[in-house]
Formats: C-alpha cells, structure tokens, sequence
C-alpha cells in the first residue's frame, strides 16, 4: 500500500509540473518576452532555438524546483550558484518583459515628466529587487 501511495505521490507531482511549466510558457509566450528576446539581441533566425531553450529551462529549472533538496545535494557548489544566478537573470527578463508589456516604463517617465535619465531609473528597480531580495533571503525573519 506504501509503494502505490508513493506512486502516486510521485505521478501526482510529476503531472502538476508539467502543468506548471506549461502555464508558465504560454504566459511568457502570451506577453511576448521570446519574440521580444529576439529582437532585443538580433537573433531573429534562432527564433526556434530560443524558444526550445526556454522551454528546456523551465523544465529543468522545475525539476530542481520539486527535487531540490534531493539534486542539490550531490551538487557542486558552483554549479547551484550558477543555476541560481540563471535562475534570477530569467526572474529579471520576465519582470522587465511584463512591464515593458503593460507600459510602465513610459508611464512612469511621462508622471515624473523625466527628459534624460530614464536608464537611472531602470538601474534603480534593478537595484531595489537585488537589496529586496538579499534581505529576503539573508535576513531571518524578515517577514
């Protein structure tokens, strides 16, 4: 009964990745963030390569999501702070994409009435996430 149960379990969470993962490629695909990639770095005939790579991505990135206590252990140190580091280039992409998406950028520049300086204010989300996120995670009890 124990082995059907973990059977179970398993298939259970095998199935609501893949799941996930497929939302969050029609998402990325729905705001547009490959195509723009593409353009963004000239790469307009790797289109396919990109869009595989993503998606490869997302795959890997929630196997070691669900089994990351499991992976990581016989790890490398380098290679977790190498997955960690893509991890949160693709975090910044999809956050940078979404709000190109929804215009905030020029929204925002128009309510401040900002002539220049617009890659100041760019660098300074950046940098709020980067400081947000390290007292997250370096900080117990943050919140």
């Amino acid at each position: 009964m124990k082995i059907l149960m973990l059977g179970v379990s398993i298939l259970w969470g095998f199935a609501s990745g893949i799941i996930i993962a497929t939302g969050i490629l029609a998402f990325i695909t729905a705001i547009g963030v490959i195509p723009r990639l593409a353009m963004k770095l000239q790469v307009k005939t790797h289109y396919f390569a990109i869009a595989n790579a993503s998606a490869l991505g997302i795959v890997v990135g929630n196997i070691f999501y669900l089994w990351d206590d499991f992976i990581c252990i016989g790890l490398p140190k380098v290679l977790i702070a190498g997955f960690g580091l893509a991890d949160g280039i693709f975090i910044g992409c999809l956050a940078m994409a979404l709000a190109e998406v929804l215009d905030v950028m020029p929204i925002t520049k128009s309510r401040l009435k900002l002539k220049r300086g617009m890659y100041i204010l760019v660098v300074a989300f950046s940098i709020g996430k980067m400081v947000g996120t390290l007292f997250y995670y370096l900080y117990p009890g943050f919140l």
